[in-house]
């Protein structure tokens, strides 16, 4: 799946939709598609186009995902967004190297992995 086809299906989710988490008990809501502002602390993904979830149950309540990487974990298929590991695509993209560093994107792999199903639910 390519990044304007998941932008089409992310602009057609309906703000506060529930999405279930990877983790039992997990859930989220869709809060939308924004432009990513670091504040200084990662400018090289200044501007890149994001979606955010939200979740009551961490206290940092927002959580902003680049759509760019989202595309890359749904890559390999569904079957790549099973409990524990990384894509093969992800590692190969994001991991090695010498450029800047995707803020969080180790912290926030369940979250990819959770939109990730949910998205290729709607496709099914």
């Amino acid at each position: 799946m390519g990044e304007e086809e998941l932008l089409r299906i992310l602009a057609a989710i309906r703000i506060g939709q529930a999405i279930p988490g990877m983790n039992r008990g997990t859930l989220y809501r869709f809060a939308g598609l924004g432009l990513y502002n670091s504040h200084g602390r990662a400018r090289d993904f200044d501007g890149w186009q994001i979606v955010t979830l939200e979740s009551q149950q961490r206290s940092r309540a927002h959580i902003r995902l680049f759509v760019s990487v989202l595309a890359t974990y749904l890559k390999d298929g569904k079957a790549s967004l099973a409990y524990g590991g990384t894509p093969r695509s992800v590692v190969l993209t994001y991991l090695p190297g010498d450029g800047p560093r995707v803020p969080h994107l180790g912290e926030y792999g369940s979250h990819y992995k959770s939109l990730g199903r949910y998205i290729f639910s709607l496709r099914a």
